[in-house]
């Protein structure tokens, strides 16, 4: 997807700042100290400077103070999607480029710019990048990087955080409290207006993306442009839980039916909807939304690193 971006050239002397995570899943069996490490050998062997280092699980304040103190080029953040989320939010519209190193559970955007998810490989390429801007979306003036989405697709996110924080002997209880959720789940009225036409119907999933997803199927899915400049909105629009269901076991496996695609060509669309607070997941992070929900593109407002080729990184 990013090939054409890749310099075959030499990048000069880089001036980095990092940002990890240390509840992260991918540090748990490593350690922050020794991931930081081997991120400092890597750079320095590529000729770059990591002038600061910042591990906290206050993101936030993580993330404040590593860009505190004048200009640079890349901040690593080592972390998961919420953690790039918020280094996001704060580098959009500056001269200093996002490098993702994978540490969590899904990596959206990290898959999305090819960077690997072993750690060793990850390190390799991206201390050989090149800068490249990327689009990046709101809802509600919230920043996703990847999708927004609503309906079953959030509750399957938060049965995702029971499960991962239950016990052995919890896990009775779990099952019943995840059936009875799903069970429960009651769709969705929805009113769509992009601005050009509208449509009204009754759904258990909807999902927004920052840029339309890849029609072949893959193992998860994926985008083929994060600089489109467009907006693409999927919806299931057979009744009842199990198609919905269905829909979301297929979008895992790399995509979406044709009736599910809703339009994939907007650069902003208002979604009204029957409940008004609904509970979300952006960017794979639960959130509480409330109806209108205003969705726009950003086309270009972030810098992001692509990893290097393999050749250019050893």
């Amino acid at each position: 997807m990013w090939g054409r971006f890749r310099r075959s050239t030499t990048i000069p002397p880089l001036t980095a700042r990092a940002v990890v995570n240390p509840r992260a899943g991918g540090l748990a069996r490593r350690g922050a100290e020794s991931v930081v490490q081997q991120l400092r050998n890597r750079l320095e062997r590529a000729g770059h400077c990591l002038e600061r280092v910042e591990v906290d699980t206050d993101v936030v304040a993580a993330v404040g103070r590593a860009l505190e103190g004048g200009a640079f080029d890349v901040l690593f953040v080592l972390a998961g999607d919420g953690t790039v989320r918020t280094a996001a939010e704060r580098l959009i519209g500056t001269e200093t480029a996002l490098a993702v190193v994978p540490m969590g559970t899904f990596n959206l955007l990290a898959r999305d710019l090819d960077v690997p998810a072993d750690l060793d490989a990850a390190l390799a390429v991206l201390a050989a990048g090149a800068a490249e801007r990327i689009d990046v979306a709101r809802v509600n003036e919230r920043l996703f990087l990847s999708a927004c989405a609503f309906g079953l697709a959030a509750e399957a996110c938060a049965v995702r955080e029971v499960v991962r924080d239950a016990d052995l002997f919890a896990w009775p209880e779990v099952a019943f409290d995840v059936a009875k959720r799903l069970a429960d789940a009651r769709p969705i009225a929805m009113r769509v207006d992009d601005g050009r036409h509208g449509h009204s119907w009754r759904t258990h999933a909807v999902f927004v993306a920052n840029g339309p997803f890849r029609r072949s199927g893959s193992l998860l899915m994926r985008r083929d442009s994060l600089a489109g400049g467009r907006l693409a909105l999927y919806a299931q629009r057979q009744p009842g839980r199990f198609q919905a269901l269905a829909t979301l076991v297929h979008a895992r496996l790399g995509g979406f039916w044709d009736e599910e695609i809703v339009a994939e060509d907007l650069d902003r669309l208002t979604i009204t909807t029957r409940p008004r607070r609904l509970l979300a997941t952006i960017d794979g992070e639960l959130e509480d939304l409330r109806s209108p929900l205003a969705f726009r593109i950003e086309p270009r407002a972030l810098k992001v690193w692509l990893p290097g080729s393999v050749s250019e990184a050893t």
